[in-house]
């Protein structure tokens, strides 16, 4: 009267109920007050993408899971296969399709194990990150930067559009970003070619490449100029 018929899960978004349904099959024809619950948390807790997971038995026969899951936001390739990271930099998937609004990640890091970090918690690249997805999450302005280069952290780079935007290193993040979209927009680079050299702050170096017409197609170079400060 009182084994298992049923597995109720909710709450999941990512993992579709059918596959925690099948994880823990198992669990069905056993007794609902003998059952281990400490082995059904061992095994929904391999999945990287579960942040926690609650228990409930309920009469007669049926066990409920509710799930919070952590949330993709740093897409990661390297040697040509995807990974899906969480913002403190945890392995959520492999091989997984970008999501609009995600913060494109350059570097040459091994890849960790599913459930473990790509960068230390204390490290300066996992900081920065972090730092750099939650200023990009508050940016209300039409130029949406989303791409970070983290490969030298003496030279960090970040992109939009066809304008590399270089920031050198990791300090003043917030002052070197707006002052980069301050730039843009202010300068309506929005569809030009070039790069902004932000390294220091103070004095901004601006590149655009010139417009080039049929007659001057190769005479024509670029220059470099300091942006006035803000």
């Amino acid at each position: 009267m009182f084994d298992v018929t049923e597995v109720q899960v909710s709450g999941n978004v990512k993992i579709s109920s059918e596959l925690i349904a099948g994880e823990v099959d198992s669990l069905k024809g056993q007794n609902i007050f003998l059952f281990d619950m400490d082995m059904l948390m061992g095994i929904l807790s391999k999945q990287p993408y579960f942040s926690s997971i609650e228990t409930k038995r309920t009469l007669p026969g049926k066990i409920e899971i509710d799930i919070v899951e952590k949330k993709a936001e740093i897409y990661y390739l390297k040697d040509g296969v995807a990974y899906l990271l969480e913002r403190n930099s945890t392995l959520l998937e492999i091989g997984g399709n970008p999501l609009e609004g995600m913060t494109t990640l350059i570097d040459s890091t091994d890849i960790p194990a599913l459930g473990e970090r790509l960068y230390s918690e204390d490290s300066k690249k996992g900081i920065f990150l972090k730092e750099f997805r939650y200023l990009q999450e508050r940016n209300i302005s039409d130029t949406h930067i989303e791409t970070i280069d983290l490969t030298d952290m003496a030279r960090i780079r970040t992109y939009y559009k066809e304008i590399e935007i270089i920031l050198g290193y990791d300090d003043s993040l917030k002052d070197k970003l707006n002052k980069a979209i301050n730039i843009i927009e202010g300068g309506s680079l929005q569809e030009e070619k070039g790069y902004i050299d932000l390294s220091y702050p103070e004095k901004p170096v601006v590149f655009i490449e010139p417009m080039q017409d049929t007659e001057e197609e190769g005479n024509s170079e670029g220059t470099d100029t300091e942006a006035p400060a803000d």
